[in-house]
């Protein structure tokens, strides 16, 4: 029997999407190379596994990430431009009905960079049909933390052309003072699937 979560998963994240990545040194707390990299994803669903492609593109953004001109950077060569990742429903995988989820995956490779990840911790959060935002934690293969990765994205045509407009037309683009200060707020807590499911009181 396969993973009762996945179709959740499949049928919202499947498909392609362009989106703007942050890099950021899990020990400076600092931006790191390549800083900001903009970049398409397209991602299909084989037998219960996700594989999904980023293509890395030229990206304009200001300088130093923060304040400044903005500038050009242009994309790597081809043979440098890609990697695929790929999600599994295995026991670190768990989706709900709205598309989002949380997936560990182990050595894995860290798009933007050249880098393999001993464990990389993925959250992402649908906004609406065809917006998402993605928190990627990577530890090296010493498993130091090393890189994380804030990622948003919207929903294409397959053609470059975004689906509909989406919240980013009213809402600041994210950055890393996003997730400074102090915040309040609910939230509730569920078993993975691999652990009976359930909520958790």
């Amino acid at each position: 029997m396969g993973h009762p979560q996945w179709p959740f998963y499949v049928n919202y994240n499947a498909g392609s999407w362009k989106g703007r990545a942050l890099h950021v040194d899990a020990e400076s707390g600092e931006y790191t190379e390549p800083y900001v990299r903009d970049y398409v994803t397209e991602a299909v669903d084989e037998e219960d596994v996700m594989f999904e492609t980023f293509t890395d593109l030229p990206s304009k953004a200001a300088n130093g990430v923060g304040g400044g001109s903005a500038v050009t950077k242009e994309a790597p060569a081809p043979d440098a431009a890609g990697s695929v990742v790929r999600t599994e429903a295995s026991d670190g995988f768990d989706a709900d009905d709205k598309g989002a989820y949380a997936v560990d995956r182990w050595l894995a490779p860290v798009s933007g960079s050249d880098e393999l990840a001993r464990l990389q911790v993925e959250f992402s959060v649908a906004l609406g049909d065809n917006e998402r935002v993605r928190c990627q934690v990577n530890y090296n293969l010493d498993s130091t933390l090393r890189r994380i990765i804030l990622r948003e994205e919207q929903r294409t045509d397959g053609k470059g052309n975004l689906v509909t407009p989406t919240s980013t037309d009213v809402r600041d683009p994210l950055s890393l003072q996003t997730y400074v200060g102090s915040f309040e707020g609910d939230a509730v807590s569920r078993r993975s699937w691999a652990m009976g499911g359930g909520w958790v009181r």
